[in-house]
């Protein structure tokens, strides 16, 4: 299971636009004529390991912690109910080179091989993954190169809810990233699926908050 590559593009864009030193620079085509560019650098990253952190009923979750090498904004990347946190090991690399902190974490019960069938959570399970999600925020606050008051979410498929939820209960998470399903979750009638995922059906959506 891939990440849509559209999507990976527009999140990396958004990330080395912020923290990767920008130099114009001067070139010559091969017919002499000459060209103007901007080039952006940016560093290697500096760390990526294994965590274990504990939910609010004590259960073990577990998660890949990718680590700036400086204080920097984090970036907690939650997957859809037909994968887990492996989706997204590219795509935390690359925000990780940016300069990003980055969690990815496995919700509950999908911790395994993925599959090609989209598992709905239920309402009681939607409940776990919200507090879930509240713990993996914490513990990536609690990082020393995490800026506390600087986050960013990103949400894919069964995740979406979540990742509005959490957007709407910290004041912290500036940016939301929203990867919308194709089709509206059962839980959203044809006239309430606004409501749920906005307009949008199939695409990335980025929303930063005031």
């Amino acid at each position: 299971m891939k990440v849509p590559w559209s999507l990976t593009t527009l999140i990396l864009a958004f990330a080395i636009a912020a923290s990767a030193e920008k130099r114009d620079v001067d070139f010559n085509a091969a017919d002499g004529f000459a060209l103007n560019g901007t080039l952006y650098v940016i560093t290697a990253s500096a760390e990526k390991r294994d965590v274990d952190f504990n939910a609010a009923d004590g259960f073990a979750l577990k998660g890949t912690l990718y680590s700036a090498d400086k204080p920097a904004p984090g970036v907690l990347l939650l997957h859809q109910c037909n994968a887990n946190r492996q989706i997204y090991d590219h795509l935390a690399a690359m925000l990780n080179t940016a300069g990003y902190n980055v969690l990815t974490f496995d919700f509950r019960g999908f911790g395994g091989k993925p599959s090609r069938t989209i598992q709905k959570p239920t309402a009681e399970q939607q409940k776990i993954m919200a507090s879930d999600i509240d713990t993996a925020l914490s513990f990536l606050k609690s990082q020393s190169t995490v800026n506390p008051r600087a986050l960013g979410v990103l949400g894919s498929n069964c995740a979406v809810n979540e990742a509005i939820h959490a957007g709407q209960h910290h004041p912290e998470i500036r940016t939301l990233v929203l990867e919308l399903p194709q089709d509206s979750d059962s839980r959203c009638s044809e006239r309430g699926r606004q409501r749920c995922y906005g307009s949008h059906k199939k695409t990335g959506r980025v929303i930063d908050k005031p």
